[in-house]
């Protein structure tokens, strides 16, 4: 009986494949494109990620912060409560905003992530070194800094050394990581 039910309306895998496939072939439109990029023009497309998003909610977040400001120059609370009300909904405003803006870049945001980790499951991976690279460099041994090349290596060491490579398979033989400290 069930399986004649499951013929007719189809079982709930294949139910929400047919969903997601629209949004599968999105993500797959940008893989050419993203498969040309180097890796710093991957890292700017994730810059342009945040600054879609600050620029959606820079309008709101200056009204937040003139309302802030107004609260700290008012010291009666009941004359503040409306002050706050109008922050909580400048935040709902502002989460919408946030939500369109992630709705758009959502399929190439998702692209340029698959397209960075099939890179570090191929290898190192080599960059221009930022601030932040600099930075985590000097917390973690598996990112150097050559010149103002940075290196992420697909592989480190554990404390326990045990070795764990970029897919995060942990080689108890350290095998994965020869010449890596």
């Amino acid at each position: 009986m069930l399986k004649l039910i499951s013929k007719l309306v189809g079982s709930k895998s294949v139910r929400d494949l047919k969903k997601l496939q629209p949004y599968v072939e999105s993500v797959n439109a940008f893989e050419a494109a993203l498969t040309g990029m180097s890796n710093d023009q991957l890292r700017e497309r994730t810059a342009s990620f945040k600054a879609s998003i600050a620029e959606a909610t820079a309008e709101t977040k200056a009204s937040k912060d003139a309302l802030y400001a107004q609260i700290a120059n008012t010291p009666d609370y009941d004359a503040r409560e409306p002050l706050y009300e109008q922050i909580e909904e400048l935040d709902a405003q502002e989460l919408e905003l946030i939500e369109d803006v992630l709705r758009t870049i959502h399929p190439e945001a998702f692209g340029v992530m698959r397209e960075t980790a099939r890179r570090f499951n191929a290898g190192d991976v080599r960059a221009t070194a930022t601030a932040l690279d600099h930075e985590l460099a000097k917390k973690h041994a598996h990112i150097t800094i050559e010149g103002d090349a940075v290196i992420y290596a697909n592989s480190w060491k554990l404390t326990s050394d045990a070795c764990v490579t970029a897919d995060n398979k942990v080689d108890t033989k350290y095998q994965c990581c020869k010449g890596v400290e």
